[in-house]
């Protein structure tokens, strides 16, 4: 059974807009959208300002066109105190596999505020929250019967927090290569 594909829709006012993609071990279009639904919205609500906003989901079968969405248009819950710091800096969190390789990793925005960190460091007690929320969630997609795995099927272990602050850009535009025909 291939992973199912979700992926999460974000925005802050009418012009920020950002996603982040999961995959899911789950044996349809239809239990991945509803584990990600029960799992993931709290913890994902939590992990991000209430200045913004989490959209919706996209579930996605990766070997057909089956799709789903699973509308949300709810604010977030994170309580940090001070301003948003700017969206182009965000949270890395990596997600080990047991596969050789890079370990999976993801970048959160719009949770960061002025209160949360120091000289471009998270506090301390920020990244243990994190990874506590995180390491729930997954728990919770394991309780639903959709654990987290990597694109490739290797399932997750723990997530680990990057104290650094990351920058990275609101939308990154990727390459097109051009392959011209063979004579």
């Amino acid at each position: 059974m291939p992973p199912m594909r979700v992926q999460v829709f974000y925005s802050r006012g009418a012009s920020d807009k950002w996603t982040n993609v999961y995959h899911l071990f789950a044996p349809s279009v239809g239990d991945a959208a509803d584990a990600a639904d029960v799992a993931m919205t709290a913890p994902l609500l939590s992990l991000l300002d209430q200045t913004c906003q989490l959209d919706k989901f996209l579930v996605s079968d990766t070997t057909s066109a089956a799709y789903t969405e699973v509308p949300k248009q709810l604010a977030g819950t994170g309580t940090g105190g001070g301003s948003l710091i700017p969206l182009f800096n965000s949270i890395k969190v990596r997600y080990p596999t047991a596969a050789a390789g890079r370990p999976d990793y993801k970048f959160y925005k719009g949770f960061i505020t002025e209160d949360l960190q120091s000289a471009g460091l998270l506090n301390s007690g920020t990244v243990t929250t994190i990874q506590g929320i995180l390491q729930s969630m997954l728990g919770n997609l394991v309780i639903e019967g959709a654990p987290a795995c990597s694109e490739s099927g290797d399932a997750w272990g723990n997530p680990v927090v990057q104290q650094a602050i990351q920058m990275r850009q609101m939308h990154r535009r990727r390459r097109r290569v051009i392959t011209s025909p063979d004579p």
